[in-house]
């Protein structure tokens, strides 16, 4: 197991289609985080009450869903 989704997961698993002694990580989606950010304050901004604190998104990855969160073809930080 490992903490976040980044190069460092996503490459090697999609080297070895999964078969590596990392099974699956947990992804916080740091590429997100403006976006979520913006979510909260165009709803404050709507008149919702909002609450003390939110959580970010996250998601535990692994060879299953991989192409769903993290697409060989469009990995976000080769948009850099």
């Amino acid at each position: 197991m490992s903490a976040n989704c980044g190069t460092q997961f996503v490459e090697p698993m999609y080297e070895s289609e999964g078969n590596m002694s990392w099974i699956a990580t947990c992804a916080n989606f740091p590429e997100l985080y403006g976006e979520q950010c913006c979510q909260l304050i165009e709803r404050y901004f709507a008149g919702e009450t909002l609450e003390g604190s939110y959580a970010c998104n996250m998601v535990a990855i692994d060879w299953s869903n991989i192409a769903e969160y993290y697409p060989l073809d469009n990995l976000p930080w080769n948009n850099f």
